[in-house]
């Protein structure tokens, strides 16, 4: 069993991507150890609870990440995707984008268990960034440039 969870650890690894269940009644999350590594630190915790990722997000990132859970727990989402920024280990905000599914209901439909892959997307992030204020260095400038 140890040595399966290890493959599927390398190969999420060699993809820049973390494991993450979470078990909706307990309110306990189990990120993979990959997920850390991103933010700079050594091991995750076994298990913590499932808002401690919230409470580590991005001001800005909050609400509206908590409304995608929802929906997804409500089954109102097949697939959660959302995107949102978290503190390194240096004090720097990476952007980090987690992706799953709701894999476990009970008889009344609610949600007991949320599987999915957390990924480290902070190049294309800062890559979208650079882009946006290129294009917007170049409008002002054409705004400048003579015409005919």
């Amino acid at each position: 069993m140890f040595e399966a969870k290890e493959r599927v650890e390398l190969a999420l690894d060699g993809r820049n991507l973390a494991s993450g269940t979470y078990d909706v009644e307990r309110d306990e999350l189990y990120a993979g150890d990959g997920w850390v590594r991103f933010l700079g630190h050594g091991r995750s915790p076994a298990v913590g609870k499932g808002a401690m990722l919230y409470d580590m997000m991005h001001p800005e990132d909050r609400e509206r990440s908590r409304g995608v859970m929802v929906r997804a727990l409500k089954g109102e989402l097949e697939e959660y995707v959302d995107e949102f920024r978290v503190p390194t280990r240096a004090g720097e905000w990476k952007w980090l984008q987690a992706r799953g599914r709701v894999v476990e209901r009970d008889a009344e439909g609610r949600a007991l268990r949320v599987s999915g892959t957390i990924a480290d997307i902070d190049s294309r992030k800062r890559a979208e960034t650079a882009l946006q204020d290129a294009e917007q260095r170049y409008a002002r400038w054409s705004t400048l440039a003579p015409t005919g």
